[in-house]
């Protein structure tokens, strides 16, 4: 958990800002923000995914039927700060494209989860 915390910490900092990419509109951050919390939801639901093998498998193509809760973490701990740090990359003209994909794209899997009935773990 430490390392994500570390990573958006560096997005989000005005000195990292400067240094790669222009700056955040206040929607923007608000969008990365919504997106973060989809993630939580879906690495949570992934982490019961992992604790239950036997009633569940998980659908994503990066990670194995059945991961490890360390895979699990490795995954979204990668794919947030990396998917944040595209979107840092853009230029803002694009950016709010970029993050509107990312919190319906999140925002999808997190529903369909829901309804095929996987629970949060933390």
């Amino acid at each position: 958990m430490k390392p994500l915390v570390l990573v958006l910490l560096l997005v989000f900092t005005t000195q990292a800002q400067a240094f790669i990419g222009d700056e955040w509109t206040p929607k923007q951050k608000n969008l990365a923000l919504a997106y973060l919390g989809t993630r939580v939801l879906d690495w949570s639901q992934s982490r019961y995914i992992a604790k239950h093998p036997d009633q569940y498998r998980e659908t994503n193509p990066f990670m194995k039927d059945h991961p490890s809760l360390g895979e699990v973490n490795r995954h979204f701990i990668i794919g947030t700060g990396a998917s944040l740090l595209v979107a840092d990359l853009l230029p803002q003209r694009w950016r709010d494209a970029g993050l509107y994909i990312l919190v319906g794209v999140s925002g999808a899997h997190v529903l369909h989860n829901f309804s095929i009935g996987i629970g949060l773990s933390f």
